[in-house]
């Protein structure tokens, strides 16, 4: 069984991607910025739910995960955490 990464692993991996999306570097998107101000457009934003889909192993729809878990980095990354 493959290890299960840590919340700041997966807050790393969330940044970068959001940062690949934005054509930013990783450092600028901040663990505790709302990701309302990030910048994400629709389509980036599906964009970052596939990529959980496939790095962390999910269907996004068949979880619990509300808009609250999508407040940060740091939230989104602790919501996922939970449900590997």
């Amino acid at each position: 069984m493959a290890d299960v990464p840590t919340v700041a692993e997966i807050e790393a991996a969330l940044s970068g991607e959001m940062a690949r999306l934005l054509g930013r570097d990783a450092a600028a998107i901040g663990r505790d910025l709302p990701l309302h101000q990030v910048g994400l457009d629709s389509l980036a934003f599906v964009s970052l739910l596939v990529f959980i889909e496939r790095q962390y192993g999910l269907k996004l729809i068949e979880t619990p995960l509300g808009a609250d878990a999508f407040r940060s980095v740091a939230e989104l990354a602790l919501a996922i955490r939970g449900l590997i």
